[in-house]
């Protein structure tokens, strides 16, 4: 008997994870659901060991705590395996460029029934969902390249700051979403700016959206 392709889905709403869960069993043929958590921090770990790591890893874009194109760097940084499918219910047209940037293979929006299962269904069989995005090696390699290349990048507090920033949060929310002090947000900011080697707040977070770091 052929072994099921298993998927690992990370989204904060419960009832979302349930209704993924849903979509993917019964519209798409031969996967399972290895696991879904609410949590990058939970998911991350499970990524990393052989024996809890999913054959895909499906990732909404707006996690609480550790935001999605953060997660999913930590991970593609770490590992050149399991394909990741960037989720979200905004249009996948705010979230496209990170998503690419950040090491998933694919983008689809969790409104769509159809664009869920053609997206799951293309990267199981394709390894990337369109042109753009890189396979899970070809991202891994660029992004241990960028980090060994650029003593400038981001830490990934910092680019957790500027993601917050970037979705229109004032500082003290930013503060309050990361559990940190607002003159540690501000310090996160400014440094982000120098290494971005952007003029000013707005300056930097225009480069962040369009993927100039």
């Amino acid at each position: 008997m052929a072994k099921s392709f298993c998927v690992g889905i990370v989204d904060n709403d419960e009832r979302s994870l349930q209704s993924l869960r849903e979509i993917i069993t019964e519209l798409v043929d031969g996967i399972d659901v290895k696991w879904m958590v609410t949590s990058g921090e939970d998911a991350e770990h499970l990524c990393l060991e052989s024996k809890s790591r999913p054959d895909m890893l499906m990732v909404d874009m707006s996690l609480n705590g550790m935001q999605g194109p953060v997660f999913c760097r930590r991970i593609r940084e770490k590992i050149d395996v399991m394909p990741i499918l960037a989720m979200t219910a905004f249009p996948v047209e705010r979230y496209a460029i990170k998503a690419a940037n950040c090491g998933a293979q694919g983008i689809c929006s969790k409104n769509s029934e159809a664009d869920l299962v053609n997206s799951v269904n293309k990267i199981k069989c394709e390894g990337v969902l369109a042109a753009g995005f890189d396979t899970a090696r070809h991202a891994h390699e660029r992004l241990v390249e960028e980090r060994q290349r650029n003593a400038n990048s981001l830490t990934f507090k910092e680019m957790e700051v500027m993601d917050y920033a970037s979705e229109g949060m004032l500082d003290e929310e930013v503060a309050h979403k990361m559990n940190i002090a607002v003159s540690t947000v501000r310090k996160h900011m400014q440094n982000a700016k120098n290494k971005l080697g952007a003029k000013n707040r707005f300056q930097a977070l225009w480069m962040w959206l369009n993927g100039e770091d």
